[in-house]
């Protein structure tokens, strides 16, 4: 439902049988999941990536109908923390842009915190530093 440049978003649905006093019903679930798609840095987080979950998160925080998100990552890693291959930021005029460039990290986290929907963290391979959260 959202692609952005290292993160995309599915929407899934599964069925869940409740138990009524007058019988079984079932339920319709949906959920989304946002994957990491930057598979050949083991999903490294690099600015770009950081803001893409800011904006993924913040549109899912929109989209009522979900009950449950799940963040996963492509390939052999979860997420291998901060690209420490991402050359330095280019420079920054003044002092309140270098300081939110640097937050970055903090509002993604946010954003995935301040979600109102059960968050799930499919965690697999390598998960060292920011991609521990």
């Amino acid at each position: 439902i959202l692609t952005l440049e290292n993160v995309q978003v599915q929407e899934k649905c599964f069925e869940v049988l409740t138990a009524k006093e007058q019988g079984k019903e079932t339920q319709l679930i949906s959920y989304a999941v946002v994957w990491l798609t930057r598979s050949k840095s083991r999903n490294a987080l690099n600015t770009k990536t950081l803001e893409d979950l800011i904006e993924a998160f913040s549109f899912l925080q929109t989209q009522y109908h979900l009950n449950v998100v799940v963040l996963a990552g492509k390939g052999k890693s979860f997420c291998a923390g901060a690209d420490l291959k991402a050359g330095p930021e280019p420079f920054v005029p003044t002092a309140r842009e270098k300081r939110y460039r640097l937050q970055v990290g903090r509002r993604a986290i946010a954003a995935i915190e301040n979600l109102e929907a059960i968050t799930i963290a499919k965690v697999h391979g390598h998960a060292a530093g920011g991609g521990l959260g």
